[in-house]
């Protein structure tokens, strides 16, 4: 990865693949909001407060509606990566969360790599490189085996710790 690959915007799934009720793609960068803006008309997210919701309609480029979404706003520097961050909430078919992805790119975002919103966020002083590691954590666990170590890692503590 290069340095200046820091300066784009990137977009990717934050949700399991696979069909679901709902699919959230998530977009982090200096340009996240511009770029949904561009495709989320019913309001000027630039004029939102940040931690707010909209909903809308996602239009592609032929002002062809792809879907009704729910639009979260996290202005910088209070998300997760310290970096504007937009959270598209839409339904799950992975047709749509398809056709959002590509829109998404061809506004002006890419693919983010693998780690690379949590990267970001260690990057930007959001977490420390313990917090980094256990990101992903209370991800893996099954019937809650593994989940509780992760959270409290990220909560400032070790593994089962005071």
């Amino acid at each position: 990865m290069q340095f200046t690959d820091l300066q784009d915007t990137i977009v990717a799934l934050a949700t399991p693949a696979g069909a679901g009720a709902i699919g959230i793609i998530r977009l982090s960068g200096q340009e996240a909001i511009s770029i949904v803006n561009t495709f989320f008309a019913a309001k000027d997210l630039q004029k939102v407060p940040s931690h707010s919701i909209h909903l809308g309609y996602i239009r592609n480029e032929e002002n062809q509606i792809i879907d009704q979404a729910l639009v979260s706003v996290f202005k910088t520097p209070q998300s997760y990566t310290k970096e504007n961050i937009i959270e598209i909430s839409c339904h799950g078919s992975q047709y749509i969360l398809q056709q959002l992805l590509e829109l998404c790119c061809r506004s002006g975002a890419r693919m983010a790599r693998e780690g690379e919103f949590t990267m970001r966020a260690f990057l930007n002083g959001q977490m420390d490189l313990i917090a980094g590691r256990s990101s992903s954590r209370p991800h893996c666990g099954r019937i809650g085996v593994g989940t509780s170590n992760g959270l409290e890692t990220n909560a400032g503590w070790f593994f089962g710790g005071d």
